[in-house]
């Protein structure tokens, strides 16, 4: 456990500039290509839910949206997952997201 959560999250962000990825919402490719529509509305009413939990505007987002709000904190989780050897490489955002994916934004 972590004594202070809260003092914890605020160096990690002061050290890397962006919050520890948690958990992700994962949708297969193939369903972007037979239907790019529910995956923009999967994703505007996620949007939508954290905006209505007062989740955003705040100095560090403690729940970061979108390909490129999270592709920081994946760029450090692929380096240390390679370093340790769990991944052959280390994966950039485009081989983890195609370009209707990346181009979501809230």
């Amino acid at each position: 456990m972590i004594h202070d959560p809260d003092a914890a999250a605020s160096e990690w962000y002061k050290k890397y500039g962006c919050t520890q990825v948690n958990h992700l919402f994962v949708v297969n490719f193939r369903a972007g290509e037979v239907a790019p529509d529910v995956i923009e509305e999967i994703f505007r009413m996620l949007a939508e839910s954290k905006k209505a939990a007062g989740l955003t505007g705040k100095a560090i987002d403690p729940l970061p949206f979108g390909v490129e709000a999270v592709s920081k904190s994946l760029s450090i989780v692929s380096q240390y997952a390679h370093e340790q050897k769990i991944i052959p490489r280390r994966y950039e955002m485009d081989d983890l997201f195609d370009k209707a994916m990346q181009a979501l934004r809230i």
